[in-house]
C-alpha cells in the first residue's frame, strides 16, 4: 500500500463532522503501517546518498588517473618530438608527420588592451559579465537595504541521517 492510499484510509476512519475516530484498531494498524514506510522512504534516500558519494568517489579517482596519463602523455610527446626534431616518421602501425600553424601570443595585456581600447578595435576585447555574490548580498539585505529584484526566502530543508 503507498503512502497516499494510507493516509487515505486514515481519513475515512475520522467523522469529518465531529472528528471522532470509528476504528482505533484499524487507525493503530495504519499509523503503524505509515510509519513504516516513512522509515522504508528516509533509509532509501540515505542508500541513494551513500551510491552518490560512492559514484563521486569513483568520478574522483577516475580523473586523477586522467590527469595522471595526460601528464605522462604530455612528457612522452615531448620526447618524441625532441628526439624526431622536426622530421616525419612512419611505420606500418604509427605515423607522425608536422603542420605549420600559427598562435598569438601576447606580451603585455595591459599595454595591448590600451591599444585595441584606444584605436577604436573593442571587437578584439571579451568583457566578463559581473557576478553577484550572494552572500555579500544576503548581508546587505538583513542589515536593512531594500534591493531591488531580490529578497531572502525561507526554506525548510530536511536532513536523513
Amino acid at each position: 500500500m503507498t503512502l497516499y492510499e494510507i493516509d487515505s484510509r486514515i481519513m475515512s476512519l475520522i467523522d469529518p463532522e465531529t472528528g471522532e475516530v470509528g476504528d482505533y484498531n484499524t487507525l493503530s494498524e495504519l499509523a503503524m503501517e505509515r510509519n513504516q514506510k516513512l522509515e522504508n522512504i528516509a533509509c532509501w534516500i540515505k542508500n541513494m546518498k551513500a551510491d552518490i558519494a560512492g559514484i563521486a568517489a569513483e568520478i574522483k579517482a577516475l580523473q586523477d588517473r586522467k590527469k595522471t596519463i595526460e601528464k605522462r602523455m604530455r612528457r612522452i610527446t615531448e620526447y618524441l618530438q625532441t628526439a624526431l626534431d622536426g622530421q616525419k616518421f612512419e611505420t606500418a602501425r604509427c605515423s607522425v608527420s608536422y603542420r605549420k600553424s600559427t598562435s598569438v601570443e601576447i606580451d603585455s595585456i595591459g599595454s595591448t588592451i590600451s591599444f585595441l581600447e584606444q584605436s577604436g578595435r573593442d571587437d578584439c576585447l571579451r568583457y566578463e559579465p559581473p557576478e553577484v555574490s550572494k552572500n555579500e548580498l544576503k548581508d546587505l539585505i538583513k542589515s536593512g537595504i531594500e534591493v531591488p529584484g531580490c529578497h531572502i526566502e525561507e526554506k525548510a530543508n530536511m536532513t536523513i541521517k
